[in-house]
């Protein structure tokens, strides 16, 4: 039987890939937090050009910008589907990875940045959770994946989506190690493009302890305007 998280629009996806699919990140995680699921993310062995093919084949609308990523964009009744081939970085420098393919799913897992994003549903609704991601989300926890300052100067973006994933998340305060990187890092902030901080920020404001995350934001040094505009970290 299909899980109910997998709607008739993702179950058809599952079906076009041969089922060789698991829903991961967001969509999982805020459905074991009993919210609405937005953002739709699926995990697969197959390769990008395999992925296209067969959409295309099936008459699903693609976009492929991200395809150099491994990831093609299916879009159904204006949803957008991100299907992602399994990866793990060879190289990052603070903003871009360099992956390879890979057809395991505890590999990918650990190429993710938060151990509550890090959760893969199969079909029939059974979770695969190899970093701890489950017990974190039942503790109201945000834990990287592995050192945390490796994996933010591997993506600088990822001082922000801490914030907001604490914001959403946790009951407590914000780790003081974490902060204490958040501060030393910042700068690093320089390096991502304003688009992607403003996406991150737009989404920030729209959890429940925004302005709480502002102002620890605020005490590390970060002001990232919604509007996008630079002005510091």
């Amino acid at each position: 039987m299909t899980h109910a998280l997998w709607m008739p629009d993702v179950a058809a996806l599952a079906r076009i890939l041969d089922h060789q699919a698991r829903l991961v990140g967001g969509c999982v995680r805020d459905h074991l937090l009993n919210l609405p699921a937005t953002d739709w993310d699926i995990a697969t062995p197959l390769l990008p050009e395999v992925v296209l093919r067969k959409l295309t084949d099936a008459g699903v609308r693609t976009r492929t910008i991200g395809m150099k990523f491994g990831t093609i964009v299916a879009v159904l009744d204006r949803k957008h589907y991100d299907i992602t081939t399994l990866r793990a970085d060879i190289r990052t420098d603070g903003r871009h990875a360099v992956v390879r393919y890979t057809d395991s799913y505890r590999v990918d897992a650990r190429r993710r940045d938060f151990t509550i994003n890090a959760l893969y549903m199969d079909e029939a609704g059974h979770i695969d959770d190899f970093v701890g991601g489950r017990a974190d989300l039942d503790r109201r926890l945000v834990r990287f994946i592995g050192d945390p300052e490796t994996r933010i100067v591997e993506d600088y973006l990822r001082i922000l989506r801490y914030f907001r994933f604490w914001s959403l998340v946790s009951a407590d305060a914000p780790d003081a190690r974490v902060l204490e990187l958040c501060r030393k890092h910042a700068g690093g902030l320089d390096k991502i493009s304003a688009e992607r901080k403003r996406e991150e920020m737009i989404k920030l404001m729209k959890t429940p302890r925004a302005a709480e995350a502002v102002h620890y934001m605020a005490q590390c040094g970060i002001i990232i305007p919604c509007n996008g505009a630079d002005s510091g970290v």
